[in-house]
């Protein structure tokens, strides 16, 4: 199957200029451009569809360049657009993150839940996070994470082998997507 250059170029331009203003906090069009040697036109394109779609937000103007002109507009990361729970779960504990969408920690929980099997610490583990969000996060759940000891595909969400656990081949992706659809 034939790969569309302009679509794949298109998507890597918009995750470097997303990935540039999340590295930077605030950062102007032109400092972007600059970074990544994208002509400014190409930015200003990306940029606007990333107002459209709510993932940045236009700023404060900063002081005019000593050259002179307008003064740039800065831009950041929306953290109203979504949030990300990160849940680490080991065999005596779990600890459960909320990061907005910038990084910032909303807010984390750990416990433990006794002696029950991976599967179920799973859907308790989940239960609680969800109950976070809903009582203190009031942004869209983006992406759930997991950390779990093992040996993990990334790729298909298998968890190999986790000699903790005593588990092989446990799909962990396809399990909590039969509940939860979020990536």
């Amino acid at each position: 199957m034939p790969i569309n250059n302009n679509i794949f170029q298109k998507n890597a331009n918009t995750a470097l200029v997303t990935e540039a203003i999340w590295l930077k906090g605030e950062v102007s069009r032109v400092d972007i451009s600059r970074s990544l040697h994208l002509y400014r036109s190409t930015v200003t394109n990306l940029i606007s569809f990333l107002l459209e779609s709510g993932v940045v937000l236009e700023g404060e103007t900063s002081k005019s360049p000593s050259q002179g002109g307008r003064k740039p507009i800065l831009l950041s990361l929306n953290d109203s657009f979504g949030c990300v729970m990160g849940i680490d779960i080991q065999p005596s504990h779990y600890r459960i993150a909320i990061l907005s969408f910038s990084g910032k920690t909303l807010c984390e929980e750990k416990g433990s839940l006794g002696d029950i099997s991976l599967e179920d610490m799973i859907w308790n583990i989940l239960d609680i996070a969800f109950a976070m969000h809903s009582e203190r996060v009031k942004t869209p759940v983006l992406a759930i994470c997991f950390s779990i000891p093992g040996v993990i595909n990334n790729e298909t969400g298998e968890i190999i082998y986790s000699n903790p656990f005593k588990i092989e081949k446990f799909n962990l992706k396809n399990y909590v997507k039969s509940k939860y659809d979020y990536p």
